[in-house]
């Protein structure tokens, strides 16, 4: 037991020496000369605190909450699958959108002298996944006119009208390289036109073209739209989506991809150049005519010859009465 006592008073003399040497350290690390410490660390009577100071590494960007989104509220329901958001903020403040919807880029909007902005934003289909976008959410963020950032602000699960129907492929026309597609659709201003490569000759020639292959088209007052482009050689296949304006590249879809219509490009053929027939000025053949007037022509050898045959009976004749003479 005695042992026992030994042992346990010893080891804590241990920890107490162990205590006392780190303690030692750091108050050996803390304490510092007049030319050691921070200058920032003295107090107003010129005392030196004795202590270093210490730096906590904080984000401490000043950050505004005057960015507010005041129509329309979350969880409401939306007439048009295009929506106008609205809010303040100071004026001369740079306000940017994100949407669930394909990430094209929106520029950012500034807010007028009044400090009202307005972002207005169609919600595609989903397109080219071909599902139907249901829901809209949107986060807004920016800063204001000193560069200071808002805190971001979100409107969520807004509920989405149907998407408009597919537009309709009636027909695709070859001239060639040269491709018309032809349809219907109603309920955009613009048709996208998709084309896909199908063999492998479409696809060589798909792959040495940059991004997709796309043709635009006018949807027009009865609802019809014609789009051409150019193709190589090789089966292919076309699919159509309303846009919510003409630019093929940043418009959003507002209806879901039409089914693929195939169809095949083939070499442009050679034309057969026809023969040319030379046809000469009247007024320039009048002598030709009257050289080539054939008639005239077989009179006088006939005549020629009827001379020369009575010539020869007339010298045979006078030789047959000499010799009788004789």
């Amino acid at each position: 037991m005695k042992s026992l006592l030994l042992f346990v008073r010893s080891g804590f003399v241990v920890v107490a020496a162990a205590a006392l040497a780190v303690g030692g350290a750091l108050m050996g690390a803390s304490s510092a000369s007049a030319a050691d410490l921070d200058p920032a660390a003295v107090s107003a009577t010129g005392v030196q605190s004795g202590v270093r100071s210490v730096t906590l590494a904080a984000d401490l960007t000043p950050q505004s909450d005057q960015l507010r989104v005041t129509s329309p509220a979350s969880n409401s329901t939306s007439p048009s699958r295009t929506i106008t958001y609205s809010g303040t903020a100071p004026a001369g403040s740079t306000v940017h959108i994100d949407t669930n919807a394909t990430a094209y880029y929106r520029p950012d909007v500034t807010v007028d002298a009044s400090g009202v902005w307005a972002i207005t934003t169609t919600f595609e289909t989903g397109t080219p996944q071909n599902t139907v976008l249901a829901t809209a959410s949107a986060t807004f963020s920016g800063q204001d006119a000193n560069g200071i950032t808002f805190v971001p602000q979100s409107v969520t699960d807004i509920a989405l009208p149907s998407p408009a129907a597919a537009p309709i492929i009636t027909a695709v026309s070859t001239d060639g390289p040269t491709v018309t597609v032809t349809g219907a659709g109603a309920g955009g201003p613009a048709v996208a036109i998709f084309f896909s490569a199908v063999d492998a000759a479409a696809q060589a020639a798909a792959n040495n073209m940059p991004g997709s292959i796309e043709a635009t088209g006018v949807v027009g007052a009865t609802g019809t739209f014609s789009a051409t482009t150019t193709l190589a050689v090789g089966q292919w296949s076309a699919s159509a989506v309303l846009l919510a304006t003409t630019d093929v590249h940043t418009a959003d879809y507002l209806s879901l991809r039409s089914a693929d219509h195939p169809f095949t490009v083939t070499a442009a053929s050679v034309p057969v150049v026809p023969a040319t027939t030379v046809q000469l000025d009247p007024a320039s053949t009048a002598d030709t005519a009257e050289l080539a007037d054939t008639g005239s022509s077989a009179i006088g050898a006939l005549l020629a010859s009827s001379f020369l045959l009575l010539a020869g009976l007339a010298l045979v004749t006078s030789r047959r009465w000499l010799v009788t003479r004789r």
